[in-house]
């Protein structure tokens, strides 16, 4: 039976270690494309988090949580958010995507858009000795727009509540109609 305290504790200074070398390196690859975007938010789940999702997903393995290290970038516009996708698909191993509904929704609807990429380090990039230790750690890069990270906080459940419904559409309808 797994121990999964002790299976965290092992793996939380790795994490933290990577976090330390990877948003400085996300952070220098976007600069370098000139995309403008707020910092890079980089956080290692908590130990309750990572057991509430073991729980929630019924995962038993916890290799399979890839987010014990998440990375976002928040641009400021739509176009950038796709300069930043082709970044991360050049400079890591893109090991899945999920939860773009960007498509889904075209440019005339606004809701969640946001890539979330499953990656760790690239094969050329784990042969270098500073990153050699990071090479079988998974991690997420979430990627959106500014008004969509605005949008995933709204939408909370706390904060639909401050909202009347009437008011609640407008804020919809007004920010679809911002994100370019």
């Amino acid at each position: 039976m797994i121990d999964y305290q002790e299976w965290y504790n092992n793996k939380k200074e790795a994490y933290s270690s990577l976090m330390r070398v990877i948003r400085p390196l996300l952070d220098l690859l976007v600069t370098n494309e000139g995309i403008h975007h707020l910092p890079i938010q980089a956080r290692i789940k908590e130990y309750d988090s990572f057991i509430a999702k073991k729980h929630r997903k019924e995962i038993d393995n916890p290799e399979d949580i890839t987010d014990l290290l998440g990375l976002r970038v928040i641009c400021y516009i739509l176009s950038d958010v796709e300069k930043v996708k082709e970044i991360v698909e050049k400079y890591f191993k893109v090991i899945g995507r999920a939860d773009d509904k960007t498509q889904d929704l075209g440019t005339d609807r606004f809701g969640y858009r946001s890539v979330h990429y499953t990656v760790s380090i690239s094969e050329a990039r784990h042969n270098l000795p500073e990153y050699e230790s990071y090479k079988d750690l998974k991690f997420e890069i979430q990627i959106r727009t500014i008004l969509a990270h605005a949008w995933a906080e709204i939408e909370h459940e706390e904060w639909i509540l401050l909202f009347p419904d009437n008011q609640y559409v407008l804020v919809v309808d007004m920010m679809g109609r911002l994100e370019f």
